[in-house]
């Protein structure tokens, strides 16, 4: 989009929107800063790109615009392909599909058995975490606010745990961790078998739940369990 808006700008040159071109540089700029602003730059830059188009569209002759009739059909082709994506994304649904895989089952094992504390979870499953537990007074190690509220250390801390770098059992070891929830993929599974202080409690399709072993957790008759992942919709 931006070098589609370039383009118009040569195509069609002018000052009459200035100020749109301002704030869609400057949100230009941000996507290229964190990805998590690229919807705002797209829309940012969806105004001055399609008044450049019109301005070079007019300048074309009349005689190349569609008739009347290929015009109505353009509008009810386009009315219909809003309709089929609106019926097949669920935009009338009551319920959200989820964007990735979240710990529901090992969520649920918790809440079944009465488990309460403090969880180092994947980053990616820290609002989830959140969300799920926080009123039962459960805590997240880190979540998507990131380094607006979290310190480099921390941050810096729980990537050396997940990658499973050299730092890892450090950090394992340096925080008041009651539980470790991790992706059945996520490199920090092999440090997590590699510690014998640490027993595997529950696993479902998408998610380890550890606890610490000798610990109340730990201790519940019937462990290891193989939790049934709910339905993936929100809520």
């Amino acid at each position: 989009m931006v070098g589609a808006l370039a383009t118009a700008m040569a195509a069609a040159p002018g000052v009459d929107d200035l100020p749109l071109l301002a704030v869609a540089a400057m949100m230009a700029l941000a996507a290229f800063v964190s990805v998590r602003n690229m919807a705002l730059a797209a829309m940012a830059l969806a105004a001055p790109l399609a008044h450049r188009l019109t301005m070079e569209r007019a300048k074309r002759a009349v005689a190349a615009a569609p008739t009347v009739p290929w015009r109505r059909a353009a509008h009810l082709a386009a009315f219909a392909l809003a309709i089929a994506m609106a019926l097949g994304g669920g935009l009338f649904s009551p319920r959200l599909a989820l964007d990735r895989a979240y710990p529901a089952g090992a969520l649920a094992f918790m809440k079944s058995r009465g488990l309460h504390g403090n969880v180092m979870g994947e980053f990616a499953w820290g609002e989830y975490l959140s969300w799920h537990a926080a009123a039962a007074g459960d805590r997240v190690f880190i979540d998507g606010r990131y380094d607006t509220v979290y310190p480099f250390k921390v941050i810096g801390d729980y990537l050396e745990f997940y990658f499973d770098q050299p730092g890892a059992s450090r950090v394992l070891d340096s925080y008041p961790h009651d539980f470790v929830l991790v992706g059945s993929a996520a490199p920090a599974r092999h440090l997590m078998e590699r510690r014998a202080e640490w027993k595997l409690i529950c696993r479902d399709a998408d998610s380890l739940l550890y606890a610490r072993a000798g610990g109340p957790a730990a201790e519940q008759p019937g462990l290891s369990v193989t939790a049934t992942v709910p339905a993936g919709q929100f809520p």
